[in-house]
């Protein structure tokens, strides 16, 4: 018999382009000068903006994580193969796709924050996902765990080699609570480098 591997899979790209839209929407339509009327500390609304997305990401993130396990639980049932992982392994990949949707989400706002034009900033989420992340992890295999998407994936159950896109093979894993810890570094800094910069400017 066969042996099915349940691992729920991440939309990396789409969670944190989900929380750029939320961060730089109110550049593009015009109304950030009207938020930042009824509210003049720029912080709070920033941080209000990543919560927004951290919440979005989480209901998205347990959506994808029900709908994979629950077909490929169904799947396997109904063809009598034994499950690759236990019960317990599933259940942790499933809460770190909830988990990492949330916190991409979040960097999302972060750089969607930091750099308000809204088409350059979903640029540079779809570059950084689809060409210099892989390159780097890929040239410095070492590196490459700690970098937000490859963690983010592997947190949700993909491994070396594995994914869409793929994981440069020879990255190892980091621990659950490690690799949950750099993404929300990641979110952080983000937020960090977008309010001691372009959040207190202009926005006209």
């Amino acid at each position: 018999m066969a042996a099915v591997a349940v691992m729920p899979g991440s939309g990396k790209h789409r969670l944190q382009l989900l929380g750029v839209v939320i961060a730089s929407g109110e550049f593009r339509l015009k109304t950030a000068t009207d938020t930042y009327l009824d509210q003049p500390d720029r912080s709070r609304v920033l941080a209000a903006k990543a919560i927004a997305a951290a919440a979005a990401g989480t209901v998205l993130g347990a959506a994808a994580a029900a709908t994979a396990t629950g077909i490929a639980l169904g799947f396997a049932a109904s063809r009598g193969y034994p499950l690759a992982l236990p019960g317990p392994a599933i259940a942790g990949y499933a809460g770190g796709t909830v988990i990492g949707s949330a916190l991409l989400a979040a960097a999302g706002a972060g750089t969607g924050s930091l750099i308000r034009q809204q088409t350059s900033a979903i640029v540079a989420v779809v570059a950084w996902g689809l060409v210099i992340e892989l390159v780097v992890g890929a040239t410095v295999t070492a590196l490459g765990r700690f970098l937000p998407y490859t963690a983010a994936a592997m947190l949700a159950g993909d491994t070396s080699g594995g994914g869409m896109p793929q994981i440069p093979r020879g990255v190892i894993a980091l621990p659950y609570p490690a690799a949950i810890a750099v993404l929300a570094a990641v979110a952080v800094a983000l937020a960090a480098v977008a309010a001691l910069t372009t959040v207190g400017r202009d926005v006209t």
